[in-house]
């Protein structure tokens, strides 16, 4: 094994400090190849090519290392490349001080090759890496304005992404363009970005995580702190049994999970905490043939909005919104919609439908007004048009708690044995779902066996409202109105 240490002020010595602009440009090829780079200065470029041999051979077991020290605000650069079948890669880069900074770490595949293993590698405990090891990529930031910093460990056209690990971390401001990419194939991969988390909270930072292409077991995290920003899970074309998590503190910031085609198994959470009333958004998409989900999202503040879309072929999924205290004038919506029972068209699989849906707004506080829950669940009718079947949905669940006043539930249902429970504390109404211009003043409930209870507490001045239509045979309907001192 080779090693080689590189110092941008050794090679460069002759330089003023103050107007250093190293370049350092390295090129191994083979396996087990190590390299270090240290660069202190402003403008300085680093360069490493870790590249296979034979073009049969995997590129495996190198090492890269790059660590730039900034006092100022010129741009600098790191590039690390392990290509062609990278297998047990490690590459590291560290920036600090400076602004504008670009990092990029490539570990893939190319030439029929995967990246990764089947194992995740953990670096430096001592311990020669394993074969089934994936590679590990990692990247730190101290500073503002960086962009283009990404992470890329995707296969080639026929390879695979498997076991690999992403790490990026950022402090500071106006970050952007940061991408963790584990694609094609993508199978056990780990990714994590943080964005103004230790030191101190940023402001405008994105970030996205992608594993895609027939993702499965994968999980992606990405965690912010400060204001305005943005966030992206992507785990596509095909999910089954991944996981998602984004955490953001702060006003303004928008969460997207996308877990679909074909998805199953899969978990996703977003937790958006603020006590400002400018508005954060989180949307959670499990679609498309969409069975034994779990979807979940916490939100503290005002103005904000929750979505959760789990549809087309919809069955035991679970959906769950929770909009906290201080919360005024906060919209949740849950579609669980196209649910029957079988896998897709001709399947002999049986999924069953009983999906869960849980909306809570405001529960632990006393000032809070003007929230709207809306759910949808079923087919219109209660029947499925896949097939030209008649399936339905069947033992499904709504629950919905509104604390406080000038709240509105919004409700449609259809299926057979399914549940509607609503509680309101508070002048409220139930009402139905509103379609464009078309505005259905009744909440519905259609098929055979449903049972829909509705708990409202009014004031002496403005009453409740509750509307309702059942459609069907052997429907129940349970409506509680009371006003202040009465039982």
């Amino acid at each position: 094994m080779q090693r080689i240490i590189l110092t941008g002020l050794t090679l460069l010595a002759v330089a003023a400090a103050a107007q250093a602009q190293n370049t350092s440009t390295l090129s191994q090829n083979g396996n087990n190849q190590s390299a270090t780079f240290l660069q202190t200065g402003n403008g300085n470029v680093a360069t490493v090519r870790q590249l296979t041999g034979p073009a049969s051979t995997p590129n495996v077991g190198n090492v890269a290392s790059v660590t730039q020290t900034a006092n100022a605000s010129p741009t600098n650069q790191v590039f690390i490349d392990q290509l062609n079948g990278a297998d047990y890669n490690q590459a590291t880069i560290q920036q600090s001080g400076g602004s504008n900074n670009r990092a990029a770490i490539e570990q893939k595949g190319g030439n029929g090759f995967r990246s990764g293993g089947s194992t995740l590698l953990a670096p430096g405990l001592g311990s020669a890496p394993l074969a089934t090891d994936g590679n590990y990529g990692s990247i730190r930031q101290v500073g503002s304005g960086n962009n283009q910093t990404n992470i890329y460990q995707n296969a080639g056209p026929l390879g695979g992404s498997g076991a690999n690990y992403g790490n990026i971390v950022q402090l500071g401001d106006n970050n952007g363009l940061t991408v963790i990419d584990q694609q094609n194939n993508s199978t056990q991969n780990r990714a994590q970005i943080e964005q103004g988390l230790i030191d101190a909270a940023g402001t405008a930072n994105s970030a996205v995580v992608r594993q895609g292409d027939n993702s499965r077991l994968n999980l992606g995290v990405i965690k912010q702190a400060g204001e305005s920003h943005t966030a992206e899970v992507l785990q596509t074309s095909v999910s089954a049994e991944n996981e998602a998590r984004i955490d953001q503190s702060g006003q303004s910031g928008l969460a997207l999970v996308y877990q679909t085609g074909d998805a199953t198994n899969n978990q996703a959470g977003v937790t958006q905490i603020s006590n400002s009333a400018q508005p954060n958004a989180a949307i959670i998409y499990q679609t498309d043939q969409s069975y034994y989900n779990q979807a979940d999202i916490q939100q503290a503040g005002a103005n904000s909005v929750a979505q959760i879309i789990q549809n087309v072929g919809a069955a035991n999924n679970v959906a769950t919104i929770e909009q906290g205290a201080t919360g005024n004038n906060n919209l949740a919506t849950i579609q669980q919609t196209y649910a029957w029972e079988g896998g897709s068209a001709g399947s002999t699989m049986s999924y069953g439908s009983g999906s869960t849906v849980s909306i809570q707004q405001n529960l632990t506080s006393s000032s809070t007004l003007g929230n709207v829950a809306v759910v949808e669940q079923g087919f219109i009718n209660g029947l499925s048009p896949v097939d030209g079947s008649t399936i339905v949905t069947k033992k499904s669940v709504v629950t919905i708690g509104q604390e406080n006043d000038a709240n509105v539930a919004q409700i449609q249902q259809g299926g057979e044995n399914n549940q509607v429970t609503a509680t309101q504390s508070g002048y409220s109404t139930i009402k139905g779902i509103d379609n464009g211009q078309l505005i259905n003043n009744f909440a519905q409930q259609i098929g055979n066996n449903n049972t829909l209870t509705v708990t409202q507490a009014g004031s002496v001045s403005v009453q409740n409202l509750a509307n309702i239509y059942q459609v069907g045979s052997f429907n129940t309907s349970t409506v509680i109105q009371t006003l202040p001192g009465q039982q």
